[in-house]
């Protein structure tokens, strides 16, 4: 047997195109049996989405498919403290900001 290897795929569009709705690009992704994600008959463990929230495109991740959690990475937009964590008033910009955006969209009313 061969030794496990990270393998990665990248779909991307040409600049100011997208692919669909996050819901339309996860929706055509296939499946296994063991919870993995297939793409061309291939099992990725991970999926990953550049999607726009908060009026700028962050990485969303989506880990196998049997979870219904989803991952919105904020590293680049959070400041760390002395102590390198982040610090609480950057966390809760990047939430207040994530949250009024999923609310403009689900409600279709602007804040």
């Amino acid at each position: 047997m061969p030794d496990k290897v990270n393998f990665e795929v990248r779909l991307s569009t040409n600049r100011n195109k997208i692919l669909g709705s996050f819901g339309e690009v996860t929706g055509a992704l296939r499946k296994s049996d063991a919870g993995l994600v297939l793409h061309d008959g291939i099992e990725f463990s991970e999926v990953y989405a550049d999607v726009k929230i908060g009026g700028k495109y962050r990485p969303v991740g989506v880990f196998g498919s049997d979870s219904n959690a989803g991952v919105i990475d904020i590293t680049e937009d959070i400041v760390r403290g002395a102590d390198g964590h982040p610090t609480y008033e950057s966390l809760t910009k990047q939430c207040d900001t994530i949250l009024v955006d999923f609310y403009e969209v689900l409600t279709n009313k602007k804040q």
